[in-house]
């Protein structure tokens, strides 16, 4: 049973997964207001590979997507737009920065790439191919519009609160499309296979797959969440929990709850949930029972995500983040946040915990 739904209903959307702050009132404020008011700063992978096959460059976009940055590149170099290494997709109505890819000899045509919205901030020598998640993370620096003053000393604690004790992990809602359309189309893949494509431009088909089929992943991940919220378990071990062990980076099966709560509450391991795919690491157990029972609500069983393999495997999200680097400062206009997250990770959860805003 998913929070209070019978096996025999069929669930269409996914919940959304409340964020607070113990003792503090959320403020009021516009967010996005204007693009420069939301600012991401992608952090470079931490490897160096300076003889790799491939020139990284960073860019700096506002007013478009990452998607249509590629496609733009891609026409301008003459190549394929999957030929092109990508971290990570960023927002449209912001101002943001991050790194790109393409093949070394293609290095002296970057200089003349000119599209409005899109500035080649700098080259940054020889690489590997740059894969989605490959990258240290996200910088924010977002305004709070219209906040005054007086708001930044809570504001202020609300944000270490949440760098102390983590705040989870949730997927936003525009993982999910402009009113779920990109869920929708994602569940219509695993039920009815490429059929649910066929309105799809060609040249968007391979983008869209991926996007789809992530999208239903995150959804489901974001039910496990709210279970384990609202049965306070966020931050407990049961028996056959996926971790992450941090030294190591590698997953584990929590065998000994005990042993593997102590290392967990000495930020030794982290607990995971489910991003469903056949190659996903199960848990087993206890957990594994939780998990199991996620799939059927939406109509949805594992082997349906087969033929979506090569896009879509399956992996463990953490079930918490802890924002670094935290600071606030008021000005002019509001209290301006600075944060880091990792790799993945929504500003947009940080700011469901801190802030009363219809664009969140």
């Amino acid at each position: 049973m998913v929070y209070g739904v019978s096996m025999s209903e069929t669930l269409k959307i996914p919940p959304f997964v409340p964020m607070s702050v113990p003792g503090f009132e959320k403020k009021q404020a516009k967010i996005k207001a204007f693009a420069e008011d939301f600012r991401v700063d992608e952090v470079g992978p931490e490897y160096s590979d300076g003889d790799g096959p491939h020139i990284r460059f960073r860019i700096e976009k506002q007013q478009l997507t990452t998607e249509e940055v590629l496609f733009h590149i891609a026409k301008e170099l003459g190549i394929d737009k999957e030929s092109i290494g990508v971290g990570g997709l960023k927002d449209k109505q912001a101002v943001t920065t991050q790194y790109l890819t393409v093949k070394h000899d293609l290095e002296p045509r970057l200089a003349n790439i000119e599209c409005e919205g899109l500035r080649i901030l700098e080259i940054c020598g020889r690489s590997r191919k740059l894969k989605r998640g490959h990258l240290g993370g996200n910088s924010f620096s977002i305004l709070l519009r219209g906040t005054e003053a007086k708001d930044e000393q809570p504001l202020t604690e609300a944000l270490n609160y949440l760098a102390q004790h983590g705040i989870p992990n949730a997927y936003g809602t525009q993982r999910f499309g402009h009113q779920m359309s990109t869920w929708e189309l994602g569940r219509k893949l695993l039920l009815e296979g490429e059929d649910a494509l066929a309105d799809t431009p060609r040249q968007k088909k391979r983008f869209m797959r991926r996007l789809a089929i992530n999208a239903v992943q995150s959804g489901i991940f974001n039910t496990w969440l709210l279970e384990r919220q609202r049965d306070g378990l966020l931050s407990t071990v049961l028996q056959g929990d996926v971790l992450w062990v941090e030294r190591l980076g590698t997953p584990q099966l929590a065998l000994d709850p005990v042993a593997e709560q102590q290392r967990l509450e000495a930020s030794k391991v982290s607990l995971t949930g489910p991003m469903f795919g056949v190659k996903m690491r199960a848990a087993v157990g206890k957990a594994a029972a939780r998990e199991k029972s996620l799939l059927a609500p939406y109509g949805l069983a594992l082997d349906q995500f087969a033929p979506f393999v090569k896009i879509a495997p399956g992996s463990r999200r953490p079930a918490l983040i802890y924002p670094k680097e935290v600071s606030t400062c008021f000005e002019a206009d509001g209290v301006r946040l600075a944060f880091k997250l990792p790799p993945g990770a929504y500003a947009t959860v940080v700011l469901n915990a801190l802030v009363n805003a219809e664009n969140v």
